[in-house]
C-alpha cells in the first residue's frame, strides 16, 4: 500500500494500515520497518530523518538516475499508532511515499 498526501482517502489508508498492523501482530514491541520514496532533496530528507525513530537503523539509497531516493529505518515500535504517526506526518511532506 502507498500513502502520500495526495492519496484519495488518506485517513482510510492510514486507517486501513493500522487494522492491518493490529491484525498481524501479536508480541509488542515490534520491530517495523519504514519504507518512504522521495526526490533527492536534502530538506525533505532531513524532514523525513526527523522524524524516524532515534533507536532504528536507517539507510538511504538512490535511485538509477539519483533523481530519487528511498530511505529504511528499521525500529522496535511499541503501538500500531506509533507507527502511523510516523507515517502520516512523514507522507504529508509534499512529494514523500511510504511504500
Amino acid at each position: 500500500m502507498e500513502i502520500n498526501k495526495d492519496t484519495q482517502n488518506r485517513a482510510e489508508s492510514l486507517e486501513s494500515l493500522r487494522q492491518t498492523i493490529i491484525a498481524t501482530t501479536r508480541k509488542w514491541p515490534l520491530k517495523y520497518m519504514f519504507k518512504f520514496v522521495l526526490p533527492d532533496n536534502p530538506e525533505k530528507e532531513a524532514a523525513v530523518n526527523a522524524l524516524l525513530p532515534p533507536n532504528g537503523k536507517t539507510s538511504k539509497r538512490a535511485s538509477n538516475q539519483e533523481h530519487y531516493i528511498c530511505i529504511t529505518c528499521v525500529a522496535y515500535m511499541y503501538s500500531p499508532e506509533s507507527i502511523v504517526e510516523i507515517v502520516a506526518h512523514a507522507t504529508n511532506i509534499e512529494d514523500v511515499t511510504a511504500l
